[in-house]
C-alpha cells in the first residue's frame, strides 16, 4: 500500500466508481470557492469534496465517511457528527452560491457492524440532505447497486 489510510481509500473508491461507471456526471473532488474573493483569510481551510456529481442544473456533493461509529450520543440520544453536518452544510451553501441550480448533499458512511442508520433524507434552507451506509460487507455488485442508487438521484 502506498500509505493511504482506510478512510481516504474510502474516498478514492467511490470517485474511481463514479468516474468509470458515471462518466457523463463529471465525478470530480472539486474545491468549492469561499465567495470571499481576494480578502478571503489564510486560516481558512480549503473546501475540497470528496466526489462532486453533476447533472445539468443538479449537482450532488458526497462527503465520504468512513469510521468506526456512525452515530454518536448526546443527552442519550443517537445524533450524527455536528462537524460532519456542518461540513456537508457548508459545502452545500457555498456551492450554491456558484451554481445555477439544485445543489444536494449527501454524507455517505461505510456501513458499521449494528448500524441502524441506512438512509434518511430532508429539506433545509432549500436544499436537500442525505444521509446514507454504504455495506462494503457484500459482492460487488451489490455496492455497485447501493453507488447506482445514489448517482440516479441525480435523475
Amino acid at each position: 500500500m502506498n500509505g493511504d489510510s482506510p478512510h481516504r481509500l474510502y474516498e478514492k473508491f467511490i470517485l474511481e466508481y463514479y468516474r468509470k461507471h458515471w462518466s457523463w456526471l463529471h465525478p470530480a473532488a472539486r474545491e468549492i470557492d469561499h465567495g470571499i474573493g481576494d480578502s478571503a483569510p489564510d486560516f481558512l481551510p480549503r473546501m475540497l469534496t470528496d466526489v462532486t456529481l453533476a447533472n445539468g442544473d443538479k449537482c450532488l456533493i458526497i462527503d465520504a465517511k468512513c469510521y468506526g461509529t456512525i452515530l454518536g450520543t448526546h443527552y442519550d440520544k443517537e445524533i450524527l457528527s455536528p462537524a460532519n453536518l456542518n461540513q456537508i452544510f457548508s459545502y452545500v451553501m457555498h456551492a450554491a452560491n456558484a451554481f445555477d441550480g439544485e445543489v444536494s448533499g449527501m454524507l455517505l458512511y461505510a456501513k458499521t457492524e449494528g448500524a441502524e442508520l441506512e438512509s434518511e433524507s430532508w429539506l433545509e434552507l432549500g436544499h436537500t440532505y442525505h444521509v446514507r451506509t454504504l455495506d462494503l460487507n457484500q459482492d460487488f455488485a451489490g455496492i455497485a447497486a447501493q453507488l447506482d442508487a445514489i448517482a440516479e438521484l441525480l435523475g
